[in-house]
């Protein structure tokens, strides 16, 4: 990034793009490398990265990218997953003293006293956890990719624990 080289930016499950990197910046525990592709600033997820490779073409840093880089707040909701989740009668009352998930909004109370909720994150991992200390009475309605990796570590820890001596 001092060099002003330009990179190939390589998103899992997405195609190569020449990437202008202007730095890396740790926003809510997970780090981004931001700058522009295509003329359009972005903040990737390192997490989201799967190959960097360095291109020998250099770039000329533009001050008023920085200064959105610096100053935008909406610059992060643009990676942003919303997460639509149920929380059940019995432990509504906690979600509604006080916010327990990332952005957390109160999208409906249900006629049971169950909330629907919306949270928004940039990498499952930071919902993930909340959503297992809540569990069963918190449970995934939407994206189902977290709702499957919910699934996939219960099974997993089912597998540890049947292995494990008595």
């Amino acid at each position: 990034m001092t060099q002003h080289l330009q990179c190939w930016l390589i998103p899992k499950d997405q195609r190569k793009q020449l990437f202008s990197p202007y730095q890396l910046i740790n926003y809510k525990g997970t780090w981004h490398l931001v700058g522009v592709s295509e003329g359009r600033l972005q903040a990737n997820p390192l997490s989201s990265i799967a190959l960097i490779e360095l291109s020998q073409q250099t770039f000329t840093r533009d001050a008023l990218i920085q200064r959105q880089i610096d100053t935008d707040p909406t610059l992060w909701r643009s990676g942003m997953i919303e997460v639509l989740l149920k929380a059940n009668a019995a432990i509504a009352i906690n979600f509604q003293h006080r916010p327990l998930l990332p952005e957390q909004e109160i999208v409906k109370t249900l006629d049971d006293g169950a909330l629907l909720l919306s949270s928004r994150v940039l990498d499952a991992n930071q919902i993930l956890p909340v959503i297992k200390s809540w569990m069963p009475g918190l449970t995934v309605i939407s994206p189902g990719f977290i709702h499957e990796q919910i699934v996939r570590d219960l099974r997993h820890l089912l597998t540890l624990m049947s292995q494990a001596p008595p």
